[in-house]
């Protein structure tokens, strides 16, 4: 499998996408910081992507994810998810590094992202990669992997492509059940689709490792 397999989009090119999928409500313009992506890259990330404000597309995350989730279905035509989306919220770390990125483009709908789609941390847990996250690195969510594929379609073109683990997100149910605790949100390649687990008892716990999975993650410059 060829990590580089998909191509990289421009950032205007990925923002046209993201506006022809009606993404954000229609009384919303979508608009990036173009200072945002003439930074140099940060070690570790692969290119630069645009990721929405959540909170300009839903009253909630989940509702973000729950959004984007059907614009992957409408514009692929293969998306199959299931789960708990509704549980779904941002890990503490990932809010805070949002909110660092979201405070240098401030006015912005959308956020300029250097980022990596998941082959920096294969093979590796979601527990170890929260643990050895360098100084700037943030592990990112099914609404910013959303937005990623949305952009980036070609990432997942067949089963053989790295499975996807959200470690920016947390997935817990009401009541502590001890089962369900630390559940995290997958995307796979099955059977020529894609698929989405938004948290069940199916879904990969934090602890565990394959080396068909990988975490993607951002980078605050």
């Amino acid at each position: 499998m060829n990590e580089y397999a998909y191509r990289h989009k421009s950032i205007m090119r990925q923002v046209l996408i993201l506006h022809r999928l009606g993404i954000f409500p229609p009384n919303i313009s979508p608009c990036v910081d173009i200072k945002a992506y003439e930074q140099r890259l940060p070690a570790g990330a692969e290119t630069w992507f645009a990721i929405p404000r959540w909170k300009l597309v839903a009253g909630t995350y989940a509702k973000a994810v729950e959004k984007v989730l059907n614009k992957l279905q409408y514009a692929r035509g293969d998306l199959d998810f299931s789960g708990r989306i509704k549980f779904l919220s941002q890990h503490e770390h990932t809010i805070k590094k949002f909110e660092e990125i979201s405070n240098q483009q401030n006015g912005y709908s959308i956020l300029v992202i250097a980022a990596q789609f998941g082959w920096r941390h294969r093979d590796r847990s979601v527990q170890k990669v929260r643990e050895i996250f360098t100084e700037n690195e943030f592990g990112l969510g099914a609404f910013e992997i959303g937005c990623m594929i949305l952009t980036h379609p070609d990432r997942f073109f067949s089963d053989a492509d790295l499975w996807i683990l959200c470690s920016g997100n947390e997935c817990n149910l009401p009541g502590d059940i001890p089962i369900f605790t630390g559940d995290i949100p997958i995307f796979i390649g099955h059977r020529g689709k894609l698929k989405f687990d938004g948290g069940s008892p199916s879904t990969i716990g934090i602890k565990e490792a394959y080396s068909f999975y990988g975490s993607p993650t951002g980078f605050v410059p």
